[in-house]
């Protein structure tokens, strides 16, 4: 079928036609930073989209193992061996539902143990350990909670800002009791590093990251304990959560957030630098515009849209892909009304905000890519993947080396390092296959994953790499990475080399252990600019940051 209107779910809120033959009916949807799932009128679930982590549970690809992206649907699949399912959520990079029979189902990137699970195995499995008769599931960014027929909650997966609750900012691959929750609870959602849960009496708690007060508490200090929400005015009849703030829907029919609001994510009518210092964050405010008829209410990365009584939807917040349905890319900072299929989004602007120098990484996956019209929408650098592994060569990187230079953007290339694969093979194949020059961009090397041969010396072996390639090239390589696999599996002795953070959905990236900021930031990933290239990840450079810091001098300087 083709399914056109408002598909408002967990993660995301699109305005887009989807094909999803040879289904007939959904269910339910769900959205997470690459990927989408459904459930079919029978509670089966299919998924589509990107594949790289497992999330659409495919068993083998043609592609080769080490590359940047892994194989991709454009129309749904359904994900084999998972049971018949009442509800489903897609966190970033993994999903989770409940089965008829109760048990909690999950599939997708495991690099957390946010399956519940131990192992790199991403098909669907049962978590284990959970009470029987599991009413809710609520996948977050790289941790997952379920919500027992009791009322206890349970977490597992990334633990690193206390959004587990277990009362320690722990990962576990295995389900932990919340703690500290003074009532039973009757409804859970996730965000990117916090969870929140609806209390029996109208109560919310939450837990986990704090920095921009999104638990509620007064506060500015993590959780790994539940908390409750101090301020609100009313009591709660549902939460939602987004990627670093939180809302409720009161008993009497308005709504309050708290968090952060830097693109306008409270609804307030004023956009708000966050708290600096021991300033603490503003109690939750009430959501202008709305007044008491909202009937539902959803938040989704750095956005939230409430439906009103009698129909109708209004959104506020980012909205720099049209997220908020209103036919603009403006962000708003309170309710707008969702224009459906009315509305027509303008093309993205030809110049990148103000302190804000734009650019773009592409690899073999994106085909030809008019670098022309890339300038023309005010990309000011780009990059392309050159090898990966040991012995794969990208064979786009020509084309995309030298119609960078011809278009006058500033060029750089990287490596995907293999965990597994001998560093110094690997810094060979880069530097015969990349002949950098002055001007150019410093090198780069993509750290992201453990592959399928994880090993315990991967520090080891990245330190190897970068020391032949600064001595190759004559400058400190810049590391790609993302925070949470950072943290992870590596140590904070690479801080002196430039950081490219990769972070999705977030108002400003997570900084690594090691570094103190980041150089550049790639904010979207699988981006289609019809006029470049169909896919692309979008980046910006820091705002104190000059770009000349990052390139190879010239000689003698």
């Amino acid at each position: 079928m083709t399914a056109a209107g408002p598909v408002c779910v967990g993660d995301l809120v699109f305005q887009i036609p989807v094909d999803l033959e040879p289904l007939a009916a959904a269910r339910a949807v769900t959205f997470g930073v690459r990927h989408g799932c459904l459930l079919d009128a029978a509670g089966q679930p299919w998924c589509w989209g990107d594949d790289s982590d497992g999330q659409l549970a495919v068993a083998s690809s043609t592609l080769p193992e080490h590359h940047r992206g892994h194989p991709s649907r454009t129309v749904a699949g359904r994900i084999s061996g998972a049971p018949r399912m009442r509800s489903l959520d897609a966190g970033w990079l993994h999903t989770c539902g409940v089965s008829t029979g109760g048990d909690v189902v999950c599939w997708g990137d495991n690099s957390l143990g946010q399956l519940g699970r131990p192992g790199s195995e991403s098909g669907p499995s049962p978590v284990a350990g959970l009470p029987g008769g599991t009413t809710a599931v609520a996948a977050g960014g790289a941790h997952t909670c379920a919500l027992a027929r009791d009322g206890g909650v349970w977490c597992w997966g990334d633990g690193s800002s206390g959004q587990l609750g277990q009362g320690s900012a722990s990962d576990s691959v295995t389900p932990v009791a919340v703690t500290g929750l003074p009532e039973p609870a009757v409804a859970i959602d996730a965000g990117a590093y916090h969870t929140c849960a609806l209390l029996q009496d109208g109560d919310v708690a939450c837990w986990g990251e704090n920095r921009l007060g999104q638990i509620g508490d007064g506060t500015r200090t993590s959780r790994s304990s539940s908390v409750l929400v101090q301020g609100l005015t009313g009591k709660a009849r549902a939460v939602t959560v987004g990627s670093s703030f939180s809302c409720a829907l009161l008993e009497v029919g308005a709504v309050q957030c708290w968090g952060s609001n830097e693109l306008g994510e409270l609804g307030t009518g004023t956009f708000s630098t966050p708290p600096s210092g021991n300033e603490p964050p503003a109690p939750p405010t009430t959501v202008t515009g709305l007044g008491r008829g909202v009937t539902a209410l959803f938040a989704a990365g750095n956005h939230a849209c409430a439906e009103l009584e009698g129909g109708g939807l209004r959104c506020w917040g980012a909205n720099e892909l049209g997220q908020l349905g209103d036919g603009t890319v403006e962000g708003r900072d309170r309710p707008v009304p969702w224009r459906g299929m009315r509305a027509k989004l303008p093309p993205l602007p030809a110049t990148p905000k103000p302190g804000r120098i734009q650019g773009l990484d592409v690899s073999y996956h994106s085909g030809r890519v008019d670098w022309q019209n890339a300038v023309a929408r005010g990309h000011q650098f780009g990059l392309t993947l050159a090898t990966a592994g040991d012995d794969f060569r990208d064979p786009f990187f020509a084309a995309h080396w030298e119609g960078m230079r011809q278009a006058g953007l500033v060029r750089g290339a990287y490596h995907f390092f293999v965990a597994a694969d001998d560093p110094g093979q690997q810094a060979r194949i880069f530097l015969s296959q990349v002949l950098f020059e002055p001007g150019d961009l410093a090198p780069v090397v993509d750290v992201e994953t453990m592959g399928g041969e994880p090993t315990d010396d991967l520090p080891d072996r990245l330190g190897v790499f970068l020391r032949l390639i600064e001595r190759g090239v004559g400058v400190k390589p810049i590391i790609y990475t993302g925070p949470s696999f950072w943290n992870a599996h590596m140590t904070a002795e690479f801080g002196d080399n430039p950081l490219w953070i990769a972070q999705y959905g977030v108002d400003q990236p997570t900084v690594p252990a090691g570094w103190t900021r980041w150089q550049m930031w790639q904010w979207q990933g699988n981006a289609d600019l019809p006029d470049v290239a169909p896919m692309v990840d979008l980046d910006r450079l820091h705002p104190d940051v000059d770009l000349e810091e990052l390139l190879i001098p010239e000689a003698g300087r």
